[in-house]
């Protein structure tokens, strides 16, 4: 978990007003999705709805409101964090474990190297990734934003794992350390991944296992 504590104030306070913007800027995260997108989803099967359900329950429980996210968007980032996994080809399981492990599911979260939101996106990052997705970039604020967040680090993530031949572990690597930090030591022969990862992978069993209880209960 990358947190830091500097004028924590000041960023909750612009986290709460990006969020406020929300409902003009998820038009930008849901690509051909009309309104009726989440609703498409849920008649897709009972295992969906409660996948939603089993990933609301951890946002509520460890999220502590998603620093003043609210309620209602507990539900819709957990119906998004599906939506965007099974997208890109991700066990939604897997993209939960990774935000635990980077933002403690804290909002407002910022490390010391300038990395944002609840993925620990770097702006420069954010940006190329942006512009892949054809969003319009309007600048490190728009991390604070859930929805878009989830989505550039879904998309992110999934790129660095077709990069890497789906090698987990020099996926996360690569998601932590940076991609040519990663393909360099490759090319020197040198062991890529590490504490990070694990964490990760230690996350990763916890809530899959938590999952299984409460979706099999």
């Amino acid at each position: 978990m990358r947190r830091i504590s500097f004028n924590h104030k000041a960023v909750l306070k612009r986290a709460v007003i990006v969020v406020a913007a929300s409902v003009f800027l998820e038009a930008a995260v849901l690509p051909n999705a009309g309104s009726g997108f989440f609703e498409d989803l849920m008649d897709k099967g009972p295992e969906k709805k409660e996948m939603v359900y089993y990933i609301q329950s951890v946002l509520r429980h460890e999220g502590a409101g998603l620093a003043g996210l609210g309620k209602n968007h507990e539900a819709r980032l957990a119906e998004f964090i599906l939506m965007q996994s099974e997208a890109r080809g991700l066990d939604p399981i897997f993209v939960l474990a990774l935000i635990r492990t980077e933002s403690g599911f804290y909002n407002p979260s910022r490390s010391e190297k300038g990395a944002m939101g609840l993925m620990q996106i770097l702006p420069s990052t954010a940006k190329s990734m942006a512009e892949e997705l054809q969003i319009n970039w309007q600048g490190e604020g728009m991390l604070l934003n859930p929805y878009i967040n989830i989505r550039l680090g879904v998309h992110y993530l999934a790129g660095l794992m077709k990069t890497y031949g789906n090698d987990e572990r020099i996926g996360l690597a690569a998601y932590n350390r940076g991609p040519a930090s990663v393909s360099s030591r490759l090319k020197q022969g040198r062991v890529v991944s590490g504490a990070f990862a694990e964490r990760v992978f230690d996350n990763y069993r916890e809530l899959k296992e938590r999952s299984g209880f409460y979706l099999n209960g």
